[in-house]
């Protein structure tokens, strides 16, 4: 692990977005930190939403496998994310056809590079 020298731009936001979910869901707060570890770690400084989105994807909802781990807190914690860090207009106007499309991607075989194509398609 490399020793990070500042702070992503929504790091902050991303972080008490995710207690609340686990809150919500019932989870201990120590899960939710231990969810947070991986993902923190994997921010860059530069990463703007689109990217922080995919990488919250990966790392909250995905298996050692690369399959979907059925967290619900994770989901709706990058579905809100994506609500407050992408600008209105840029989201989708119908958000079923977009998990739709999150669902099968996540299905099996799951990739960072699969996460950040469906976030460009479905948020820009």
């Amino acid at each position: 692990m490399t020793e990070r020298l500042g702070m992503n731009r929504y790091e902050l936001q991303l972080k008490e977005i995710i207690h609340e979910a686990a809150l919500d869901a019932g989870l201990p707060v120590r899960k939710a930190r231990d969810a947070l570890n991986g993902l923190v770690d994997s921010l860059g400084n530069d990463d703007d939403a689109s990217e922080v989105a995919a990488k919250a994807l990966f790392h909250l909802c995905l298996d050692d496998d690369r399959s979907f781990n059925r967290s619900t807190m994770g989901l709706k914690a990058v579905f809100r994310f994506l609500s407050e860090a992408i600008p209105e207009s840029d989201q989708p106007v119908d958000v079923k056809p977009c998990m739709v499309a999150l669902a099968g991607i996540m299905k099996e075989n799951c990739t960072l590079a699969k996460l950040r194509l469906w976030v460009s398609e479905w948020y820009s």
